[in-house]
């Protein structure tokens, strides 16, 4: 299966709820959309195991960055995992699942070195791929999985969510943020929990005016220009921000509309992008700020070097 779907609505949370479901009644000989599982002691246990990435039939392979792994890749030795993993016998002889997270960090090598479990999965085998741009990923693996949209929450199910998470925060902050995420709290999480919030309103701010003094631009680009391993979560979150930003101001260009679900700050932005930008220029800036984030990252560029051109250009056109 691959699950598809935006960054941070639940795909991840939605695999791990499938394996817990199907790992913990290993006796019942439990369908995939069978009956439901017990609630006893042993079933806990099992579903605890999953949730922890312990249980002896269930593997999860996921990106992480640290120093030794900059890119935040999934590795094709990583991958090789997964044939090591069905050449076994199932622990407690029921399913065994593998879980990918995501697909979208997994290279060219990695995804070849898939195909094989793919196309000829062990009986009680159950392989779900979590993606962001299912478009991305090769034919081969697509046309070999059932392939599984998953939508944006609402608002106020965002909101719900956010509420139990920071049941102590200002109701005004979590509709703010709710807002922002765009139905995604995972992506509300990091915005969160990144420093970007702050750095993307004074963002806005210097975009929603015509020409500004240059030193302040300047400043505007070592905002986002923390380097290393611990400012990924903060580069993550800006690539997002700004996706959201010109995405909407090319829109709003090209549909002579204004966007209402957006914050106050944002929507004078994007009233000023849309006045001072074809919607043709505005859709390249879109392109653009994504491959300076996206280039920072995978390689391991000072995010303020090459954002100060694109802040540049605009600067000079305004």
């Amino acid at each position: 299966w691959i699950l598809s779907g935006p960054k941070g609505i639940g795909k991840a949370r939605l695999a791990l709820e499938i394996a817990a479901e199907l790992l913990s009644n290993p006796d019942k000989n439990t369908s995939l959309f069978g009956d439901g599982s017990g609630t006893d002691a042993k079933s806990e246990i099992d579903r605890n195991l999953v949730y922890q990435h312990t249980h002896p039939d269930f593997l999860y392979l996921s990106s992480e960055m640290t120093e030794t792994n900059k890119s935040g890749q999934i590795k094709v030795e990583q991958i090789r995992k997964v044939t090591q993993f069905m050449a076994n016998s199932s622990a407690r002889g029921g399913w065994r699942i593998v879980i990918i997270d995501s697909m979208d960090e997994v290279n060219i090598n990695g995804a070849n070195a898939l195909l094989k479990n793919l196309e000829e999965p062990p009986e009680k085998t159950l392989l779900i791929l979590i993606s962001s741009a299912k478009g991305r990923l090769i034919p081969t693996i697509r046309s070999r999985c059932r392939i599984e949209t998953l939508f944006p929450l609402s608002k106020y199910n965002t909101l719900d969510i956010l509420s139990q998470l920071y049941d102590e925060a200002d109701t005004v902050f979590l509709s703010d943020l709710a807002l922002l995420c765009s139905g995604a709290p995972g992506q509300a999480l990091l915005l969160a929990e990144s420093d970007a919030l702050d750095a993307y309103e004074k963002t806005c701010n210097i975009l929603s005016h015509d020409r500004h003094n240059l030193a302040e631009v300047m400043r505007l680009a070592s905002l986002w220009g923390e380097g290393g391993v611990k400012a990924a979560p903060k580069r993550l979150a800006g690539q997002f921000l700004f996706d959201r930003l010109f995405s909407a101001a090319a829109f709003s260009q090209a549909t002579k509309s204004h966007i209402s679900q957006c914050l106050a700050y944002e929507a004078e932005a994007i009233n000023h992008l849309s006045q001072a930008f074809t919607s043709i220029e505005l859709a390249d800036l879109h392109k653009e700020v994504n491959e300076v984030f996206g280039n920072s990252r995978q390689f391991y560029l000072d995010t303020s070097a090459v954002f100060q051109p694109f802040l540049l250009k605009i600067h000079g056109k305004n």
